[in-house]
């Protein structure tokens, strides 16, 4: 909310006679005290917000006659001597308060039940013995718990009739899964008092009564502001509703006082969207850059592939021509090393025959040379057209591949594109 809104906070509790104790994280602690207001720093070491059990256990060891939890969001409406009015309400006693929801644009307040409790005050001596280390200030739940625990313990329950803590209304700060979580612990404590004969009777009828923890927890609020005693602190005189609607206006007033935080936060939020703005802005130019790469890589390889389309166009010629070519480089290639071996073993044949049946020589000569041409003439075209189909083959795949590229490529273009 701010250091403005944080401090006009601070000031009302101390103007109610309370000396004020923030427990923070580390880098937290440091900010804080860098803020010059008028309190004390602990320094926690268990996560961003402080558990319950190290609150109590540092009220327990302060030795004072009172002690009061209260979120660093909420501020008191004016109310003279309100410490000492309420530490004489704190004999084994647990006193708790709702609060009033303040729109943070209007300043008025926010109808309906805020559903919960924000502020508690007691003798630290009555929580002494609370060592439970689940909850953490501002988790769901845990101002339902705190209550039901020290109820279970014999300590008495009031709750203020006229609430005088403030608060300016957020978006909430939790999510379903940390309600289902801590509703379901909860469950658990009680359950637990249960068997060790300590819950109260009207907590072990509201576990029976109701199976999910929606439903739970409002009943459980509505059980706590029904079992509970109120307490009146208002005066004779702080009584007449003019006074306190005065206190109230004043209380309003100082918050609309300090708009310089409101002023803050939107000044922050608006430099937050030019520093996302700017980022965006670096990110377009980046993507057109690499829109434009892509652009010309699709060119080229379009390219590359009417080329490989004009050279598959050349290779079909007229069909003697090309044959012609594909034998004679066949035969001197040795693709045809088969069929010449035939030839050559024809040859010793015929040679063989000659020696022997010399007067038929020619006749067999002539017969044995037409067979042994048209054998090497299929061997060879047998080989050159194997040749070419596998030729074709690699042509083929390599042409689908770069197909699958060209499509990979078109669509990261027109992911840019829409990016």
């Amino acid at each position: 909310m701010g250091t403005d809104y944080q401090r006009s906070c601070v000031e009302s509790w101390i103007n109610a006679g309370f000396s004020v104790v923030s427990f923070n994280a580390k880098e937290e602690a440091e900010t804080l005290r860098r803020s010059g207001l008028p309190i004390s720093v602990e320094i926690i070491d268990s996560g961003v917000r402080p558990r319950i059990r190290d609150l109590l256990a540092f009220a327990s060891a302060n030795g004072t006659r009172m002690c009061g939890l209260v979120n660093a969001d909420c501020k008191f409406v004016r109310t003279p001597d309100l410490a000492s009015k309420l530490s004489a309400h704190v004999d084994s006693t647990l006193l708790f308060s709702e609060r009033i929801d303040i729109d943070p644009e209007t300043d008025l307040p926010v109808l309906g039940n805020c559903g919960g409790f924000d502020a508690f005050f007691f003798d630290p001596a009555s929580v002494a013995d609370v060592t439970d280390s689940f909850f953490r200030l501002g988790d769901t739940w845990w101002d339902y718990w705190f209550p039901c625990e020290l109820a279970a313990r014999g300590i008495a329950l009031q709750r203020l009739e006229t609430p005088f803590v403030l608060h300016l209304w957020h978006e909430r700060a939790w999510s379903a899964d940390d309600h289902l979580r801590n509703g379901n612990y909860f469950r658990t404590c009680v359950t637990r008092l249960d068997a060790e004969g300590r819950a109260p009777k009207e907590l072990t009828e509201l576990l029976a009564k109701h199976d999910d923890v929606i439903s739970l927890a409002s009943a459980t609020y509505a059980r706590l502001r029904r079992d509970s005693v109120p307490v009146e602190l208002l005066s004779a005189d702080d009584a007449p509703m003019e006074n306190l609607l005065r206190r109230l206006r004043e209380s309003l007033a100082t918050v609309g006082a300090t708009q310089t935080w409101r002023v803050k936060s939107l000044n922050s939020q608006l430099r937050a969207v030019r520093d996302q703005l700017r980022i965006s802005e670096a990110e377009n130019q980046r993507l057109t850059k690499a829109r434009s790469k892509l652009r010309l890589d699709i060119d080229g390889i379009i390219k590359s592939i009417d080329a490989y389309e004009r050279e598959r166009g050349a290779q079909t010629a007229p069909w003697p021509a090309a044959m012609i070519g594909r034998v004679t480089h066949a035969v001197f290639g040795g693709r045809a090393r088969v069929g010449l071996f035939w030839i050559a073993l024809l040859l010793v044949l015929l040679f063989a025959v000659t020696v022997l049946f010399l007067p038929q020589a020619l006749a067999v000569w002539a017969l044995a040379g037409l067979v042994c041409l048209l054998l090497a003439l299929v061997v060879v075209a047998r080989q050159v057209l194997r040749a070419a189909r596998a030729r074709a083959r690699r042509a083929q795949n390599a042409y689908g591949q770069l197909a699958k590229r060209v499509q990979k490529l078109r669509k990261l273009s027109g992911d840019a594109e829409k990016r």
